[in-house]
């Protein structure tokens, strides 16, 4: 099986956050997948800049995916998806 794409089918057409949220919510883990992928960068950089240890890093961000995985449905939208990750 492929793996899921960051865009829909329409050429050049990105996958809203909402969007994504909406489907994790319903249970699409391959929805999660590419939230996990989107923000796993300014996650780890976000981070790393305040604890300056790669491990601690590692095993932080590991446990703020888990914890918007298993809350992502008290997300209400009231601030960016990205604020509310961080």
């Amino acid at each position: 099986m492929a793996a899921p794409a960051y865009h829909d089918e329409r050429p050049g057409k990105e996958i809203s956050d909402d969007d994504l949220i909406a489907r994790t919510i319903k249970g699409d883990e391959s929805a999660f997948e590419l939230l996990y992928n989107r923000y796993y960068k300014r996650v780890y950089r976000f981070t790393f800049n305040r604890l300056r240890n790669r491990e601690d890093t590692e095993e932080t961000v590991q446990e703020v995916f888990i914890s918007v995985f298993s809350s992502i449905g008290s997300f209400r939208a009231e601030s960016a998806f990205s604020s509310w990750v961080l």
